[in-house]
């Protein structure tokens, strides 16, 4: 009876010391990473994984990933992410996946991304969404890649619920369906998915969906406008240009936004400014707008800017 409880009292000793050393190594591992000591976050990390910490192998695959990624190191990120992956390590499949991927061996991707999403890894499943969309490697298919989209979302993916609230509001692979559209838009666009706003925006804007909000609609096009989706600010220059339902026009909010998205070289929203100015008197601004707008491409500006610069001149000859 002692023996075996001595035995027993050893083999504790041993795996408490085992654990000791599987959280030492990684997180000894860790601070050097923050140092940007990789070499001896590689030799921590890979004490770790030899004691079958599966995030130990992850953090050497991703620290050898870190000193380049030239083919050697990918080797090595490769076997050492694999070794990950036999514990069933999400982190690593998905890595595996994006390696692949790279490296156009959309088999083995796919592969991957499908063992992450089955270990529920959202990321994974929008991987697969997309692959089965575009046809990477693989014949399209629209309801495979409206099953792994919504897949996704169910994991609480923003941009898996983005691509399936697209799906149904365009139609792909499922009927058109503007209700359920607008409540992913919402889903994805309350988690800070601004795109998902940016959509939502449109919705109100129109009534697809929803009830017609104008108001409703510029708040979600500031969000959008505010991180630099300068789409969101053309719109939102239209808007305040043009008034709308109980909206009086505002030509200085208008100036404010479409002028955020011409510096940035959005050719509509130059042409925006340039109708602006011309309701506003201002010929010679006109013409400079409408000239970029040209430079850019923007049909029919060429044209209003020769017909501002003869208002212009003759603005100047009545009016000296």
């Amino acid at each position: 009876m002692k023996k075996i409880a001595t035995l027993l009292m050893v083999m504790l000793g041993l795996s408490l010391i085992s654990y000791f050393l599987w959280n030492y190594n990684l997180n000894k591992g860790l601070e050097f990473v923050k140092k940007g000591n990789y070499e001896n976050a590689i030799q921590n990390f890979r004490m770790a994984c030899k004691y079958k910490n599966k995030n130990g192998c992850i953090e050497l695959g991703k620290a050898y990933f870190y000193m380049g990624d030239n083919e050697e190191n990918i080797t090595k990120i490769k076997s050492f992410f694999e070794l990950a992956s036999i514990y069933n390590n999400t982190l690593a499949y998905t890595g595996l996946g994006d390696i692949y991927f790279k490296e156009k061996n959309y088999n083995k991707s796919l592969e991957y991304y499908t063992k992450a999403c089955n270990a529920n890894n959202a990321k994974g499943c929008v991987a697969v969404g997309a692959i089965y969309l575009n046809g990477i490697g693989v014949e399209i298919d629209e309801t495979k890649a409206t099953k792994f989209y919504n897949q996704a979302c169910q994991l609480g993916d923003n941009m898996g619920c983005t691509a399936l609230a697209n799906r149904y509001y365009n139609g792909d692979g499922v009927r058109i369906d503007y209700n359920k559209s607008s409540k992913l838009f919402t889903k994805a666009c309350d988690n800070n998915n601004i795109v998902a706003c940016e959509k939502l925006g449109n919705m109100y804007n129109q009534g697809e969906g929803v009830k017609q909000d104008i108001f409703e609609a510029i708040r979600l096009y500031k969000i959008a406008c505010n991180n630099n989706f300068y789409s969101s600010c053309t719109t939102l220059g239209a808007i305040y240009f043009q008034g709308k339902d109980n909206l009086s026009k505002n030509y200085q909010l208008s100036e404010k936004y479409f002028s955020k998205s011409c510096s940035e070289d959005i050719g509509l929203a130059c042409f925006g400014l340039g109708g602006l100015y011309v309701s506003m008197m201002n010929f010679s601004k006109a013409g400079i707008f409408y000239q970029k707008a040209c430079d850019l491409k923007v049909e029919n500006a060429c044209q209003l800017k020769n017909y501002t610069d003869t208002l212009s001149r003759m603005s100047n000859y009545l009016y000296p």
